[in-house]
C-alpha cells in the first residue's frame, strides 16, 4: 500500500477579521426611537411650551395692568394743582385750634339775627371764637333780653356786658358793651 501523499495547504496567513453582527436591529431601534420622541415631546410640552405660555399669560397681564396704571397717572396728573386749588375750601390743613373756631359767617349772622333787631349795633370786631360789640339805642331791659336770648343759642358759651351807661331815668336808651364767647356746634347738635 502505498502511502498517500498528505499536501498542505499553501496558505501561510490566516485572516481572522470576520463581520460583525450588529446588536441593535432595525425592529428594535425603531420603538426606541419612538419612545426616545414621546418623552422629548413630553419634555417640550410640559418643561417648555406650558412654561411659556405662564409667560404669555403673565406678560399679557402686565401690559393691561401698566396700561391700566398709565390712564390713571394721566387721570390724575393733575392733583397737586386741584389739592392746592381745594385746600383753602377744606380743614384738613388747619389746627384743632383753627378747626374749633367759629366762622366769621357764624359770628355776622349771630349779629344779624339776635343783636340788629331792636338795636343799632355800632361796633363789631371778631379775635378767634370772641365776639365784642357795642350797641346802641337799647335800654337796660333790652340788653338784658339780648343776653338771655344769647344764652339760649347752643353755639354762645358767655356773654359778659362791659360798659352800659344810661341816663338815670327809666326807659332811657344806652350804650352797651357786649363780649360774646363762641364754640363751634357740629352737624349732630353738640360741640365738636
Amino acid at each position: 500500500m502505498k502511502k498517500k501523499q498528505v499536501t498542505y495547504p499553501s496558505k501561510t496567513t490566516l485572516n481572522l477579521a470576520m463581520k460583525e453582527k450588529s446588536q441593535f436591529a432595525p425592529g428594535k431601534l425603531i420603538p426606541l426611537l419612538l419612545v426616545l420622541t414621546v418623552l422629548a415631546g413630553l419634555f417640550g410640552k410640559f418643561a417648555v411650551a406650558d412654561r411659556l405660555a405662564k409667560v404669555d399669560r403673565a406678560q399679557a397681564e402686565l401690559s393691561a395692568l401698566q396700561q391700566q396704571k398709565s390712564s390713571l397717572e394721566a387721570a390724575t396728573a393733575d392733583f397737586e394743582e386741584l389739592s392746592e386749588k381745594y385746600a383753602r375750601y377744606s380743614t384738613g390743613w388747619m389746627t384743632e385750634d383753627e378747626q374749633a373756631a367759629v366762622t366769621r359767617t357764624e359770628m355776622l349772622s349771630l349779629v344779624e339775627n339776635e343783636l340788629m333787631p331792636g338795636s343799632q349795633v355800632r361796633r363789631v370786631s371778631a379775635s378767634g371764637n370772641i365776639l365784642s360789640v357795642e350797641l346802641g339805642r337799647v335800654t337796660l331791659e333790652d340788653a338784658s333780653r339780648i343776653v338771655q336770648n344769647l344764652y339760649q343759642r347752643p353755639d354762645v358759651t358767655n356773654v359778659a356786658i362791659y360798659t352800659a351807661s344810661t341816663k338815670d331815668e327809666p326807659g332811657s336808651q344806652a350804650t352797651v358793651s357786649l363780649v360774646i364767647t363762641m364754640t363751634r356746634v357740629s352737624e349732630g347738635g353738640g360741640q365738636p
